[in-house]
């Protein structure tokens, strides 16, 4: 089990007015502008009914500018129930969204919200679940990031050669004569 990443980097978007996030922004105020990048990742890619899923958002301001009213929502997907959040993250549950806000994230801060989802178990197998998180700001920008976690077939697909002749074969042999 590895990490999974997906739209590992999703960089907030600033309105059209807005120069390039980093960048000074043009206007009265000439005020060094928030660079947000977003990234969510899961602690697997396969899942199975009843499993427990652990996802972590990191929100991170690479730019010279404060970050004002960052607000962050992550609706879970239909065959996922929601967990347990860490309370440091200051994020909780409104039935199935999780929702968070954070008044200020300086230049170089870093926002982490961890927090796990249960497979349903009525979840067909085969399914794909994807799961987003945004967010947005009083200043207008904007990102999100998703990942995908996925039910195994409910069929394993057949496979062949020598190793699988040999497995049939061993089935019709009784216990005392198995060799390989």
């Amino acid at each position: 089990m590895g990490d999974a990443r997906t739209d590992a980097a999703a960089a907030a978007t600033a309105p059209a007015a807005t120069a390039t996030p980093g960048a000074v922004t043009p206007g009265a105020t000439g005020a060094p502008a928030p660079e947000l990048t977003l990234v969510k990742e899961v602690d697997r890619e396969q899942i199975w009914p009843g499993a427990e899923v652990h996802y972590t958002v990191t929100l991170t301001n690479r730019g010279r500018g404060n970050a004002q009213d960052v607000v962050l929502t992550d609706s879970l997907p239909q065959g996922l129930e929601p967990g347990i959040v860490a309370p440091a993250s200051g994020a909780t549950w409104d039935g199935r969204t999780l929702r968070g806000r954070l008044a200020r994230l300086p230049s170089g801060g870093t926002w982490v919200i961890g927090f796990t989802a249960i497979v349903r178990t009525d979840v067909t197998p085969g399914t794909v679940l994807v799961n987003r998180a945004q967010i947005a700001t009083a200043g207008g920008l904007s990102a999100s990031a998703r990942v995908a976690v996925a039910l195994p077939p409910a069929e394993l697909p057949p496979t062949g050669g020598r190793g699988a002749e040999r497995g049939l074969r061993s089935k019709n042999l009784s216990e005392n004569a198995l060799q390989f």
